[in-house]
């Protein structure tokens, strides 16, 4: 049987300056970055959904979502990639999914909290890199803002996707 409709939930690092940690990013596009050095020649997707007026009515924000082949973790390697490809923020799963409910013609949306932003590096990249923080009194400090700010993403992802998931239910039964 075939699903009604996908919300591709997660967190992103922002690439651009005025994104803090919590913000939702509901985009208009998403670019595929993991195989084009330029990003000009890779696949992109758009959601089949009413995505703008979905916004308005939630309060999101828009824009365009990256999908990259790794972690990009620092300030500068963000901020290349948000002037470079005029993406908002990047992820590592979106586009993945966005092509397969494309090919499958089912409707689809993205929802991504912004856990990093722009100006300021991943603070843990891994369960091992968190692991070696713990052992190292110079990384508590770090870790426990990371652990924070987790708290808030994860927060804000729940409510908003929540949110998200009840408008895409009235949407498709209408």
């Amino acid at each position: 049987t075939q699903c009604a409709g996908v919300v591709i939930t997660g967190f992103a690092g922002a690439t651009e300056a005025g994104w803090a940690v919590g913000d939702v990013l509901m985009p208009d596009k998403v670019v595929d970055l993991r195989h084009d050095e330029d990003g000009r020649d890779g696949p992109s997707y758009r959601p089949t959904l009413p995505v703008a007026a979905w916004r308005a009515q939630l309060g999101l924000r828009g824009g365009v979502l990256g999908t990259v082949a790794e972690v990009v973790v620092e300030p500068w390697d963000k901020a290349e990639l948000g002037s470079r490809f005029g993406v908002a923020a990047v992820d590592l799963e979106t586009a993945a999914v966005a092509a397969v409910a494309t090919h499958d013609g089912v409707p689809w949306v993205a929802a991504r909290v912004v856990l990093d932003p722009m100006d300021r590096p991943l603070a843990v990249v891994s369960p091992w890199h968190a692991a070696v923080m713990v052992m190292s009194v110079v990384g508590w400090s770090r870790l426990w803002r990371f652990t924070g700010e987790l708290a808030v993403a994860q927060r804000q992802l729940g409510t908003e996707v929540g949110n998200v998931v009840e408008v895409m239910q009235h949407t498709l039964a209408t």
